[in-house]
């Protein structure tokens, strides 16, 4: 759950600093795209022992990283 909260507000920051219109089609993409990033870095934390208060913060850089995609 925390994940999908924090892709929600990537795709939504990502697209507010972007230079493109902020639609909800786009918004969807970029949303379902760092949903899945988000989801592969929390994996691949839980594969390497990353601390549980350390993990918001992998999430939240992975989540925005492919969002600006």
């Amino acid at each position: 759950m925390q994940f999908v909260v924090i892709s929600m507000a990537a795709a939504a920051i990502q697209l507010y600093l972007s230079p493109h219109a902020f639609t909800f089609g786009r918004y969807f993409f970029n949303a379902l795209m760092a949903l899945l990033a988000a989801y592969l870095v929390s994996s691949f934390c839980d594969f390497w022992q990353v601390a549980q208060s350390a993990r918001p913060g992998f999430i939240g850089v992975g989540a925005f990283g492919t969002a600006l995609v």
